[in-house]
């Protein structure tokens, strides 16, 4: 399981984006608080289903190659300089189920990335070599639409096997100025990815 979740973390932070001219947002990571997560820059909670744990702010540090000992002001300074920002990582021990989140400043991958269909589109191919590299079986990739929190987002489902595991994984896309929020969300043994998707929130009213 181990392996599995340590590959969900490559898949979110897989793709680079084309520059927007949209107007800049401030970038600033979610709080975790109890059971719930919230980013106001994303504009999205998440509720731990039970059994679930959040990655600890040190854990989520060491992802951003942050010391736990970094003084905060520097640590929110890092974080708007690093092209790829791990926001949230959240788990199930028993089942491998997992939810990570992070954020990617848009870079100059050329004309043909405009848009998160775009995004998605060219970054598929990418997904299925580099998870067959990393031994996985029965790889399958479609690009498609997903509903979380009522909004509709740009994503890939993918499915295939690792180490005899059937895996699920949802992966959207959510662009914010010039920041795309990558959201994957993993199941295994079974396709409960629906279900998982179902506890997020909104938080713009």
């Amino acid at each position: 399981m181990k392996k599995i979740v340590a590959l969900v973390l490559a898949f979110v932070c897989m793709f680079s984006f084309s520059a927007c001219k949209e107007k800049d947002k401030t970038v600033a990571m979610g709080k975790v608080s109890g059971n719930k997560y919230e980013s106001e820059f994303i504009g999205l909670g998440f509720k731990l289903p039970s059994g679930w744990t959040f990655y600890s702010e040190e854990q989520i540090r060491e992802l951003n190659n942050a010391t736990a000992d970094m003084m905060d002001d520097k640590y929110t300074e890092q974080i708007k300089k690093a092209d790829v920002i791990y926001d949230m990582m959240a788990v199930n021990s028993q089942t491998g189920y997992n939810v990570g989140i992070n954020l990617e400043k848009a870079s100059a991958l050329g004309a043909a990335v405009t848009s998160e269909e775009t995004y998605v589109k060219n970054g598929m191919t990418n997904l299925k070599d580099a998870l067959e590299s990393a031994g996985a079986t029965n790889v399958t990739t479609k690009q498609t639409k997903v509903t979380i929190a009522g909004e509709s987002l740009h994503a890939i489902e993918v499915t295939c096997k690792m180490q005899g595991v059937s895996i699920y994984e949802v992966i959207a896309c959510k662009k914010i100025g010039k920041y795309y929020a990558c959201i994957a969300i993993t199941t295994t043994g079974s396709n409960e990815t629906d279900s998982v998707l179902s506890q997020f929130y909104s938080l713009n009213k």
